[in-house]
Formats: structure tokens, sequence, C-alpha cells
């Protein structure tokens, strides 16, 4: 239960950062330097 609790956020926002790294357009993912 302890690791779900603490697990579960990071994986919410590791989720919704990957879905926003696809959903950017070309040349504008914060990995695009």
């Amino acid at each position: 239960i302890g690791t779900i609790a603490v697990g579960g956020p990071g994986l919410v926002v590791a989720g919704i950062d990957l879905l926003n790294t696809l959903n950017a357009a070309p040349g504008t993912s914060v990995w695009a330097k």
C-alpha cells in the first residue's frame, strides 16, 4: 500500500508528461533543444 501511495502520483505525473510530449507539435516538445 505504501508503494502505491508513493508511486501513484509519480506515475500520474509521468503519464501526463508523456502525453504532453506526444501531443506537442514537432519542435515544441520540452525535449527539443
